[in-house]
Parts: structure tokens; sequence; C-alpha cells
């Protein structure tokens, strides 16, 4: 099952994918009647041009579900989507290198995950942040914190400017000054901040 935006979408025998309305009535297998081995490889999606149907900036989440005939009826769903940003034709996915390379460690890990965190003065249940990082320790933590961040400088009222202003301690950061302007970490913060906005 894919995910795009408001809508789901299921692969079916044929390979194509079509709208779902999420009622067990019309799920349909994607590979009917195949007994899954301790190790599987299949193609979820391969060659499909997102992009030139318009769909460029736009992220998919895709779930993989299985039923087991020890409990006929019930199906098993991954927990967790596999997430896919699909690029625009040509994006060379700078702003992810950039994010790996100069943001994650010396600004992510170092600085905001003291606060930004499940159990930091900016987690979801003390302040009304949309900014929690996982550490360096978790799993996918990379790719989760870079998507939370993409998705706040896009999509968060004013997002761009507040993730360069609020580290400099303006727009009430109770987090104080974390980068300071003219130096290579808040260069290297907004060099990020404009390669996600030109994506």
């Amino acid at each position: 099952m894919v995910v795009l935006g408001e809508e789901m979408y299921i692969r079916i025998e044929s390979g194509e994918f079509v709208l779902w309305d999420g009622s067990l009535e019309t799920l349909a297998a994607a590979f009917p009647g195949k007994t899954l081995q301790a190790i599987e490889a299949f193609s979820v999606l391969e060659d499909v041009p997102f992009g030139a149907v318009g769909l460029a900036g736009a992220s998919l989440f895709i779930y993989l579900a299985y039923d087991s005939v020890a409990t006929a009826g019930e199906l098993y769903y991954s927990g967790t989507p596999l997430s896919l940003e699909i690029a625009a034709e040509g994006a060379t996915g700078t702003s992810y290198q950039l994010f790996t390379d100069n943001i994650s460690t010396p600004i992510i890990q170092t600085r905001c995950i003291i606060c930004h965190s499940s159990t930091g003065i900016a987690s979801a249940t003390v302040s009304t942040s949309q900014l929690q990082y996982l550490a360096a320790t978790e799993p996918d933590f990379l790719q989760s914190n870079y998507n939370i961040l993409v998705n706040y400088i896009r999509n968060a009222t004013d997002g761009s400017e507040l993730i360069l202003a609020k580290p400099q301690g303006m727009e009430a950061h109770l987090g104080a000054v974390q980068l300071v302007e003219g130096t290579d970490e808040f260069e290297a913060f907004e060099a990020f901040v404009n390669a996600v906005l030109s994506e």
C-alpha cells in the first residue's frame, strides 16, 4: 500500500497501482497465492516517472503486508513505512548531502537534540515545537531527522525563516543562542536551508 497525501493506493497483480478506498472488500494482493520464504526479494516500485506527472517534491509512504494460513483473514502490516521523496528531474540530493556532512553531527546531535527530543524541554509533551529529533543511537536517525527538518522548512508557517532565526536566539527561542551569524556552522545551516528550498 502506498500513501500519497490523503490518498491510498495498492499494487495489484498486474504491477499497476490503483486507488484504494481502505476497505478490506476491495483490497487485492500484489502477489496472490505466493508462499513467502525467510528472505524474499521483490520490486515495489520500478521505472515509475513520478516527476513527469507533477509529483516532484511529494513524499510517498509504503507499507508492506502479508497474510498467514495460520490466522486466515488477518493481515500483518509493517509498523513503520518505507518513505520515499520524489525529487525533481535532475535533482542531485544536495540538501541531504549537506545535512549528512555539515548539519547532523555538529548542529542537530551536538546542539539541538539536548532540548528537541522526546524527553527535552521542546518535546511534544512540554511544548508546541514541531521539531523532535532522534539520537544517533536510534535506527534511521539520519533519514528521520533530515525528513523532520525538510518538512518544517517547506511546510511550517514561516518555517524557512524561523529555522534560521531561532538558533540565533530570536523569536522567543527557549534554547537561547546556538548559532551565530557569520560563523562556519551558521553558514552551513543557511546553505542547507537554501538547498532544501531550491530542490
